[in-house]
């Protein structure tokens, strides 16, 4: 794992007098499955549909004590019962994939994976702890970039072209982004916004706005719409006429019928339009490029 250090759930692991060493297991990228028919007497070679990955990725990491410089790791430093506990309470008290975030080791670049620590085991010397061998199981097959972030600012009445470009390694799959939508007082009765990808084939996402709220936002990936409290919204409450479910946590097609915005490779051309004498004075949209480097 490339980089001497890492944040993850809070902190840095220097704060517990540690570093990242070389780790004695090689990187694995995670591998890719072809979906395709079956090879029949008339089929001899059958037809390919897509691919999937076979699994998330997975990251390795050596983490040895430093010496009270921080300076090169000091391998005869060992480990006691006290520094043991303190990661480990650390690194395994999450329930549910958080962020590790792992700087270069210039220092420039940062990517994010989510997911958790599987697997801590003691790196032995005789019959004691010098360091720990770390195991950490991403919920993704790859990791992702900061936060790109763009702010669009609202005319009443009329269409707002924008921009926003998708740079993610991963050419053939969308991004889905997170889309905030605030009001300069309070959404007003029967106020709509209409967002238009033009690069996707001129899809629409049009809704109405909770009266009262004062903001949305709307998670594409997860595709869930949230209010200003952190209430869900249902769809059916947005002015989405299919039937949908309200229960989020029933899956149904009706719900994915729906145009959840989505990023194609490189530039996309958004449009904007609101109703005379509207209250939306800002549209967010924010996502997270691609990275596939995992750990290089």
């Amino acid at each position: 794992m490339v980089g001497n250090d890492f944040y993850y759930d809070g902190h840095w692991l220097s704060e517990f007098g540690m570093r990242v060493y070389d780790p004695d297991d090689i990187q694995q990228f995670a591998g890719r499955d072809i979906d395709k028919a079956d090879i029949t007497p008339i089929r001899p070679i059958p037809n390919h549909y897509s691919t999937h990955y076979s699994n998330v990725l997975t990251l390795s990491f050596l983490i040895i004590k430093t010496d009270e410089d921080d300076t090169l790791p000091q391998i005869e430093t060992k480990m006691d019962g006290e520094d043991i506990n303190d990661v480990r309470a650390w690194l395994e008290s999450p329930k549910k994939p958080k962020e590790l975030q792992c700087p270069t080791a210039d220092e420039v670049v940062t990517t994010t994976y989510y997911g958790l620590f599987t697997d801590i085991k003691p790196y032995l010397l005789g019959n004691e702890c010098f360091g720990l061998y770390l195991t950490f199981t991403c919920n993704a097959p790859y990791g992702f970039s900061d936060i790109f972030r763009k702010r669009y600012i609202m005319l009443s009445g009329v269409t707002v072209d924008g921009y926003f470009s998708n740079y993610s390694a991963e050419y053939g799959e969308y991004l889905k982004p997170v889309i905030t939508i605030n009001s300069a007082t309070a959404f007003a009765s029967d106020e709509t916004i209409d967002i238009v990808n033009v690069t996707d084939g001129n899809k629409h996402m049009f809704l109405t706005m909770p009266e009262g709220a004062t903001s949305i936002t709307i998670d594409c990936q997860k595709k869930t719409v949230v209010d200003n409290d952190g209430n869900i919204i249902p769809l059916s409450a947005l002015g989405v006429t299919v039937p949908v479910s309200t229960d989020y946590n029933f899956i149904s097609t009706e719900l994915y019928s729906f145009y959840w915005l989505r990023l194609l490779p490189k530039k996309n051309s958004l449009q904007f339009t609101t109703l005379e004498n509207s209250t939306i004075n800002t549209v967010t949209i924010e996502a997270r490029y691609i990275i596939k480097s995992g750990g290089f």
